[in-house]
């Protein structure tokens, strides 16, 4: 469980004032409101990346605001995969190069046979030399996702997933996102779509 407790987070006005969130284990749960309000910001603080709101935070009972930078960063790499609005992929690497540089990110021993169980799990039928360029931005989510898998980790954030995507693949993501409950992972997105909140536990 993670636990965020006296949430203050104000740019030129305040945002959240005494805040206090708990979002449980293997569960889906979607952040939303309206632009600006600081769902974003509060998730890139979630995911150890900023530092923006003062709070208190707590996953399970692992004080993370009390550690020093370099165990922050320790915690990060092994509890914590981030799928990006704007998807971070390395275009000079093939689609299996991603798979397996995100994975040893972690320090991660690559599992092949997982790597190609999750691309068949996410309909991502391709040629293992396939030129990231050329991927659709359903795609490219995708292969994101399948990356953030690979890390290993009990938590997954995810940035607005339906951000740049192409309306006829909602459906295609919902059905991940809603495959991805399976997985005992616990799962914390920001969105707006209507149709990817039925897939959360807790918004």
């Amino acid at each position: 469980m993670l636990e965020l407790k006296n949430i203050n987070l104000a740019f030129d006005k305040p945002l959240i004032k005494d805040g206090h969130i708990i979002i449980p284990d293997e569960r889906i749960t979607v952040l939303s409101g309206k632009s600006g309000c600081g769902k974003s910001t509060l998730l890139y603080d979630i995911a150890l990346m900023t530092q923006n709101a003062q709070m208190n935070y707590y996953f399970y009972d692992y004080d993370i605001c009390s550690v020093t930078l370099e165990k922050k960063k320790e915690f990060q790499r092994s509890h914590i995969a981030f799928v990006f609005q704007n998807i971070q992929l390395i275009d000079s690497m093939s689609l299996f190069e991603n798979i397996q540089f995100f994975a040893y990110l972690s320090h991660q021993e690559f599992d092949e046979k997982q790597a190609r169980e999750y691309l068949t799990d996410l309909n991502l039928f391709l040629d293992d030399q396939t030129d990231i360029r050329k991927l659709s931005g359903g795609e490219k989510q995708r292969l994101a996702i399948v990356c953030a898998l690979m890390k290993d980790t009990p938590l997954i954030i995810l940035d607005e997933p339906t951000a740049g995507l192409h309306p006829k693949d909602y459906a295609l993501l919902l059905e991940i996102i809603e495959s991805l409950k399976k997985l005992n992972n616990t799962i914390i997105m920001v969105e707006h779509n209507r149709d990817m909140m039925l897939a959360a536990d807790h918004i």
